[in-house]
């Protein structure tokens, strides 16, 4: 390689224009990372050929603080293939994946969790829930209790451990319905609003991500569930290589100064109903601006 220490001055501008014809650089070019996504609205998604969603808005944050990295994007489908494509590498990361045992054996997983959300809920009408009293919190045992008050469950959706073994006590009873829809739908919020029954189970983005697609729709609320856990969190991920482990290392650091803000904060914010709104900031505060501290 020329060294242009050794040649005279006047050469400076000949040497420096040769070495951009072929391909030598007084500077290393940066490393890129591509972000495989998941198209799950409204955290991550495509809409009108552009990366949207409340999860986008928080990784361009995380982003604008990695500046020795270039990013691309990736829509990579499902969480499952998205995680796929991220063990593969060699220099790939994603946001919003849960810790199991499988996955921490084939990824490198930040110290900081990227979305601190709320686990799912009861999801209802805001007469009914006027009629309870517009309670912060409601327990599921207590609603099951009832005879009159219809739950529709989604055929094939799993719960978490707690609330499953709730429903299998009460498995066969009438005032527990299936729908054959697998997942969360417009068609179910329309048979809640037209009181075709009481109360289901959804995560509070998600609703927000419908029914603001729906006309009529701003009588739906959700309420935190007693017997569930409050707050669920997943995390960036990036392959378990050498460039992997150095990546999820700046992004730890990253996600440690980019949390601190309201624009982060409010970035899921955005997307849950006004009476979940205190509560959560009041638990960003004192739960998640602690993890990994």
């Amino acid at each position: 390689m020329i060294k242009l220490f050794d040649m005279p001055r006047l050469m400076y501008p000949l040497v420096a224009s040769l070495m951009l014809l072929t391909g030598q650089s007084t500077t290393s070019a940066k490393e890129k990372i591509t972000w495989v996504l998941a198209q799950e609205p409204p955290i991550t998604y495509v809409r009108d050929d552009a990366y949207t969603g409340y999860g986008v808005k928080m990784l361009r944050l995380i982003q604008a603080e990695l500046p020795d990295y270039d990013h691309a994007m990736h829509l990579g489908g499902t969480y499952q293939r998205a995680t796929q494509d991220v063990k593969n590498g060699p220099l790939k990361c994603a946001v919003g994946v849960m810790k199991t045992p499988e996955r921490m054996d084939i990824m490198s997983f930040s110290t900081v969790p990227v979305f601190h959300f709320f686990d799912i809920q009861i999801v209802t009408r805001k007469e009914t829930f006027e009629s309870w009293g517009r309670p912060e919190k409601i327990s599921l045992n207590l609603l099951l209790k009832n005879k009159d008050l219809i739950l529709m469950l989604s055929e094939g959706r799993k719960y978490t451990p707690g609330l499953q073994a709730i429903l299998d006590r009460h498995q066969g009873t009438p005032h527990i319905r299936t729908t054959a829809n697998a997942q969360f739908s417009e068609t179910m919020l329309r048979m809640l609003q037209h009181n075709r029954f009481t109360y289901m189970f959804a995560y509070p983005e998600e609703v927000s991500y419908l029914t603001r697609q729906m006309d009529n729709m701003d009588n739906i609320v959700t309420i935190p569930i007693t017997e569930s856990q409050l707050f669920g969190h997943s995390w960036a991920v990036c392959s378990k290589t050498p460039q992997g482990k150095d990546a999820i290392a700046a992004i730890s650091r990253a996600l440690k100064k980019v949390r601190q803000t309201e624009e982060y904060r409010e970035a899921y914010e955005a997307w849950i109903g006004g009476n979940l709104r205190t509560l959560y900031r009041e638990k960003y505060q004192t739960e998640f601006l602690k993890i990994g501290e």
